[in-house]
């Protein structure tokens, strides 16, 4: 897909048109999950690449750049959230673009490991992804209804857990929400 213009914002920078712009992009891409008007799921990421064409928004990655512990031992990571393309642009190799300005965007980075919990595993493996059964602690948000609650820390086998990078942990503490 050509003339896609792909933009990194930190969540502090974004101007209302673009909160717009993102809440309906994810409104639409995630029908029954994201309520009107909010621009995250479970929290807000650290910052987001955007998918322009035409000067329409498209497509979005956000990132959560984190601490958490691998094996008992700290790593830093970036955790993908919410990617999606809107449904006009999809199947055209955006996802893609996104993962992989992420990915370079990581290289010179103190970045172990890129993570994402996965709906859609077959974009992310023909990335690179792969899946890992690991045993994951973290912090169970509540987001049903119009408030956000924590409510209890959880630890169990996460199947939909996708790992770029080393894919050998036997275990990982999110020491906070997963995305």
């Amino acid at each position: 897909m050509t003339n896609i213009i792909l933009t990194q914002y930190a969540e502090i920078e974004l101007c209302t048109k673009t909160k717009a712009d993102i809440a309906d992009l994810l409104t639409h891409s995630f029908p029954g999950v994201f309520q009107t008007g909010r621009v995250f799921f479970k929290q807000i990421p650290q910052f987001r690449i955007l998918a322009y064409y035409e000067q329409k928004l498209v497509g979005h990655l956000g990132v959560d750049h984190r601490v958490v512990l691998a094996d008992g031992e700290p790593i830093e990571i970036l955790g993908v959230t919410d990617l999606c393309v809107h449904a006009s642009y999809r199947n055209r190799g955006l996802g893609t673009k996104l993962l992989k300005q992420l990915d370079e965007f990581s290289h010179d980075k103190h970045i172990q490991v890129i993570i994402a919990f996965a709906d859609n595993p077959i974009l992310y493996a023909n990335y690179g992804f792969e899946t890992c059964k690991t045993k994951c602690r973290f912090l169970a948000v509540d987001v049903d209804g119009p408030n956000l609650m924590s409510h209890s820390v959880i630890e169990r086998e996460e199947s939909s857990l996708m790992i770029l990078g080393n894919t050998k942990y036997a275990h990982i503490d999110f020491l906070g929400h997963i995305f």
